[in-house]
């Protein structure tokens, strides 16, 4: 029993040594794996500290990087914004400036396509300005004509020899001028009538309401000696060409308004007298044409002063004007009314002057 036992804790012992080997043996392998782990661990360690530095590092470098790259953008996005806001600003000041001048332009291109901001039918003006050069200057050599018949009348008719009675051969040579033109004897009442019808005198009633006219205001020129030979004939001569030149001044005036009768311009049709008598009065344009009349320089002057009141396109066109259009309307109506007031002014100066000859005349007869 007793050797039993002990051989029994022999192998207990045995395989609690052979246990506490194999165990020595694991907890030997057990420190050879942690010092391995530890050392793995701080190579890791380090691994991680390098590779973390080496990020930082990275991702410092890439933060200046980016921050100098996003300051260089700033600052070029800025001078461009700043480049970009002062092209503007020289654009605005330049356009604000150009303004005046663009706004001038809009209006004259507006001015000029827009009928309402023109005058009606104003270049018809040019075509009225030939009509009145071609009648002045035909007036002013019918004036020139009128005024040498006068002369011409004043030393005809008083050129008598010294042994006839100048107030017998002076009746005897109205009586055959009346005989050879009898038209005389009514050219006052053409003279009267003349200014209150359309178109001018025929050429023979013209001629003889200017005879007319000399026969009534110097009905009796003084009788002139042909070949005076004594001072008292001198003398004689001289009061009859005193007396002369005196009537010269009232029949020269009437002649000169007679003038504004006289046939001064045909009728063509392109003429502006022609253009607005058509569209005032079809009918007595009509009528003008078919009796072959003459414009006279009273015509002229009545229709260039009223024909934009009695013309109906103008009166037509006046309703649908701008006040631009209006006043040039207006400003061209208040023109021809100035020529006409001229015009005016003159006849009240012929007349002022035959009141004058007249007083006078009756003065020096009173003297008598």
């Amino acid at each position: 029993m007793g050797d039993t036992s002990f051989s029994a804790r022999r192998s207990v012992l045995s395989a609690m040594v052979a246990a506490g080997l194999a165990l020595g043996s694991q907890q030997a392998a057990a420190c050879s794996c942690i010092v391995t782990a530890t050392t793995g661990a701080v190579q890791i360690s380090g691994t991680v500290a390098t590779g973390s530095a080496a990020i930082v590092a990275a991702l410092q470098l890439g933060f200046d990087k980016t921050a100098v790259q996003v300051n260089a953008s700033s600052a070029d996005s800025a001078d461009r914004i700043v480049s970009a806001l002062e092209g503007m600003t020289n654009a605005l000041r330049e356009d604000i400036i150009a303004q005046p001048a663009i706004e001038a332009a809009v209006k004259a291109d507006l001015e000029e396509k827009s009928p309402a901001y023109h005058a009606t039918n104003e270049c018809e003006y040019i075509n009225r300005t030939n009509d009145s050069k071609a009648a002045d200057v035909i007036l002013g050599a019918q004036q020139e004509a009128l005024a040498n018949s006068v002369v011409a009348y004043n030393e005809i008719t008083s050129q008598y020899e010294e042994t006839v009675n100048p107030e017998v051969a002076f009746k005897a040579q109205t009586n055959q001028l009346l005989t050879a033109y009898p038209g005389v004897k009514t050219a006052p009442i053409n003279i009267i009538d003349g200014p209150n019808r359309v178109g001018a005198m025929t050429s023979d009633e013209f001629r003889d309401a200017s005879r007319a006219l000399n026969l009534t205001l110097n009905p009796m020129p003084a009788p002139k000696i042909a070949a005076p030979s004594t001072p008292a004939e001198i003398n004689m001569n001289v009061d009859a060409d005193l007396f002369n030149m005196r009537m010269q001044l009232p029949q020269g005036v009437s002649q000169t308004i007679l003038s504004y009768e006289a046939p001064l311009l045909d009728l063509p049709e392109d003429s502006w007298f022609s253009s607005i008598l058509k569209r005032m009065s079809p009918a007595e344009y009509e009528a003008f044409t078919e009796d072959g009349r003459s414009v006279s320089y009273s015509d002229l002057l009545k229709h260039m002063a009223t024909h934009r009141m009695k013309d109906p396109v103008s009166v037509a066109n006046a309703a649908t004007k701008g006040e631009v259009g209006l006043k040039k309307d207006l400003a061209l109506v208040k023109a021809d009314h100035l020529v006409m007031d001229y015009e005016l002014w003159l006849q009240d100066r012929y007349q002022s002057l035959l009141l004058s000859q007249l007083v006078s005349s009756q003065i020096r007869q009173e003297r008598k």
